[in-house]
């Protein structure tokens, strides 16, 4: 229907046009200031707060900034496992840097007077590498041999069908301790894309489609005091509290799948033979030649440990 005097647009013109009339409730951006769109966002209104949860779902490292439509007075950003607030920005909108699959937890409140005059801006990057190593693997109470890393057990003589853990320990010397050192156990290099019909997928099913530096799981302790469990990226763990001004030692117990031992096990398609001729078919049997393919175990990066000057520590 032709309207007198309606101005024609495009569809973009539109989109733009309702855009700067009514902003979307939370706006992500990439670098270049367009949508990124496998980085998403969800809004929660509480009494006293709004929280924003951005995940990045793609399998690469995602660099965004993220303005809520409230244009809060600050921005915290909240560790999801422990609750703590790692940063605070006095500002609107706060740049994220989100590792592949990684979710961040912002958090705002309507009045400016619920933020500290000394909350830091967004942080520096780490100013200074110290020197780690040489590094050692051990397992259970044995003696500790050197070894080289990147360090894969199914690369290892005795160890291709290991499960269990295995503890790698290392040592660093500080002559102070610095504001901010971080444990960077490695990155998340995307995967290599496989054939669909090699990769151990049947069905609907999820894979996070990254090559991790642990395999599987890392429990982190410096000088006999446990600092955090990682299992996911980002692989970087805070030590500072746990270190101290000379000798210190550096321990990750990485903890391998039961995949191997379950592929090995021969007694698995019996006990499932059995419990379908007494039950009747209940399940679909796996296919466990191919419950351990592809899997890598073991300290799979050369570890780095890096230091912030005290100055630049964020509130």
């Amino acid at each position: 229907v032709e309207v007198p005097g309606a101005r024609h647009v495009t569809r973009s013109g539109l989109v733009a046009a309702l855009r700067e009339v009514c902003p979307p409730d939370v706006a992500v951006t990439g670098p270049d200031g367009g949508p990124v769109p496998d980085v998403g966002a969800v809004h929660r209104r509480l009494a006293d707060a709004d929280l924003y949860l951005v995940a990045n779902t793609s399998r690469h490292l995602r660099r965004v900034q993220v303005t809520p439509r409230t244009r809060p007075a600050a921005i915290e950003v909240w560790d999801a496992r422990t609750g703590a607030v790692v940063r605070r920005v006095p500002a609107a909108s706060i740049h994220l840097t989100l590792a592949p699959y990684e979710a961040a937890l912002l958090v705002t409140r309507p009045e400016p007077a619920a933020y500290d005059e000394t909350a830091g801006a967004e942080p520096a990057e780490p100013a200074a590498e110290v020197a780690l190593g040489p590094w050692t693997a051990a397992i259970g109470d044995a003696g500790g041999v050197e070894v080289r890393l990147p360090h894969r057990w199914e690369a290892t003589p005795g160890l291709e069908r290991f499960c269990g853990t295995v503890t790698y320990a290392a040592t660093f010397h500080l002559d102070q301790v610095p504001g901010l050192l971080l444990l960077d156990l490695g990155d998340c290099p995307p995967a290599p894309d496989e054939d669909p019909e090699q990769r151990g997928m049947r069905g609907r099913s999820y894979r996070a489609e990254v090559l991790p530096p642990v395999g599987e799981v890392a429990e982190v302790t410096v000088n006999g005091q446990r600092c955090q469990v990682v299992w996911a990226p980002p692989y970087v763990v805070d030590i500072t509290a746990a270190s101290r001004e000379g000798a210190n030692e550096v321990r990750v117990a990485v903890s391998g799948l039961a995949a191997h031992a379950l592929a090995d096990d021969p007694e698995v398609a019996g006990r499932a033979e059995r419990a379908n001729a007494r039950y009747g078919q209940r399940f679909r049997m796996q296919e466990l030649h191919l419950a351990d393919h592809g899997v890598r175990s073991g300290l799979l990066a050369v570890p780095r440990l890096r230091a912030r000057p005290a100055t630049s520590q964020p509130a």
